[in-house]
């Protein structure tokens, strides 16, 4: 999505990016709605946080920023 402007890139890469980010939002909230039944919210909303908590860690400790030189 980053290189929409680039017009060295094709519109099949840009409309490819956007399919991609729609499915797996689509899988990831049905997921969600089943694990939703088997285990408490709560549980759930401190696995999200662990999880945020654990990526934003990663990209804090990375050695050279994610979008830059």
């Amino acid at each position: 999505m980053l290189f929409a402007a680039d017009k060295e890139v094709s519109k099949n890469h840009i409309l490819g990016a956007s399919a991609a980010l729609t499915v797996v939002t689509a899988i990831v909230v049905i997921a969600g709605t089943v694990l939703s039944d088997f285990i408490y919210e709560k549980c759930l909303n401190l696995l999200a946080g662990a999880g945020f908590i654990l990526i934003g860690g990663d990209h804090l400790g990375a050695r050279k920023p994610p979008c830059g030189d």
